[in-house]
């Protein structure tokens, strides 16, 4: 199922931001303008340095023998030599590395048991170069971490450029991964390299939907575009919407409920060129006053039916909470793009 997608547009420039309940550490990488000059988004931007440049998501369901990932990776130069570019780390529950891709001077993609840096054992490299400089390449890899039956599959632009079965892939003393990182590293020294990440999703092989390679996806960011139905108050202003849609969200402007209340906002429409929809993440920012209780749920309305996250109890630090939802409630199968178009936003005080 899915477990996570993300722009890396939502933060403004404020990589801090994604520390609020998002991700687990970001070590000297930024948020910047697309290097495509056709985007006017921001992305992840991590810089190279002789000194560590990263940042880390856990997985939001735990620790598992088999994830799999994709994103779309540009890279300023193709690396010197064999002492950068540390493109993923996954890692076990106590952030020891299982396995790396990584991409080498000539533009080929190497994976390696553990960490190349620290004595890790080649697995296999694309007989080409699959990387170019300068351009968005789309990689997606499916990974299972075993001391005798380990895999690893990449695909770079829906094409499969490694794949290896019958592997030991397990570097530590547990058979799973719970974490992955983004690195950019050198060392020898800084040589201005830089790797920008967008279009960043994440799944395993549970569930019905999303448990196996997805393709060439993207990740886009929907807004809310009215007020269907304001319950909660405004800290200024008359609507609930032009606040919630905010980027960076700004903190002391919000709504707010001080009883169980629910709130329906309209979305925007998806662009007219996507054709399908693999699922939704519900992301909003929220937190409670005092140390009293306070529970957030969303949800997304079709037609008569609601699709539901977790009624989950705020802190009082405004925190990032997120929901997958894959499905269309009204109709069970995955949401066509009209289907969506047609819903609405739900977010309650439940308690």
């Amino acid at each position: 199922m899915l477990q996570w997608a993300d722009t890396f547009n939502r933060y403004g420039t404020n990589s801090a931001l994604m520390l609020n309940g998002l991700y687990a550490n970001n070590t000297g990488m930024t948020l910047a303008a697309d290097p495509d000059l056709t985007s006017t988004a921001t992305v992840a931007r991590v810089p190279i340095a002789p000194a560590l440049r990263d940042f880390r998501l856990v997985y939001p369901s735990g620790a598992t023998a088999t994830i799999g990932c994709g994103l779309r990776l540009w890279l300023s130069a193709l690396p010197q030599d064999d002492n950068t570019y540390s493109v993923i780390f996954w890692s076990d529950i106590s952030n020891t590395v299982q396995v790396t891709l990584r991409v080498r001077s000539t533009g080929q993609i190497t994976v390696y048991r553990g960490d190349p840096t620290a004595g890790g054992v080649a697995l296999g490299t694309s007989t080409l170069p699959v990387i170019t400089a300068n351009a968005w390449n789309h990689i997606e890899t499916k990974l299972t971490i075993n001391s005798a039956t380990g895999a690893i599959e990449v695909r770079v632009n829906g094409s499969a450029v490694i794949q290896l079965t019958g592997q030991n892939t397990q570097s530590t003393g547990v058979a799973s991964t719970a974490q992955m990182s983004f690195f950019n590293f050198s060392g020898t020294a800084n040589n201005g390299n830089i790797m920008y990440y967008k279009d960043f999703v994440v799944w395993d092989t549970t569930g019905t939907y999303n448990n196996t390679f997805m393709g060439s996806v993207s990740v886009i960011d929907i807004d809310p575009v009215s007020d269907v139905s304001l319950t909660w108050t405004p800290s200024t202003g008359a609507n609930g919407w032009s606040i919630l849609d905010n980027n960076p969200p700004i903190d002391t402007t919000y709504i707010s409920a001080a009883t169980a209340l629910a709130n329906r906002f309209g979305l925007q429409d998806l662009p007219a060129d996507v054709t399908s929809v693999r699922g939704l993440v519900l992301l909003n920012r929220s937190w409670k006053i005092d140390g009293g209780d306070g529970n957030v749920q969303m949800g997304i309305i079709s037609g008569a039916s609601t699709g539901l996250g977790a009624d989950r109890p705020m802190t009082t630090a405004p925190t990032y909470w997120r929901d997958v939802i894959e499905v269309d409630p009204a109709t069970g199968i995955p949401f066509t793009p009209s289907g969506f178009n047609a819903s609405d936003l739900k977010q309650s005080r439940t308690l």
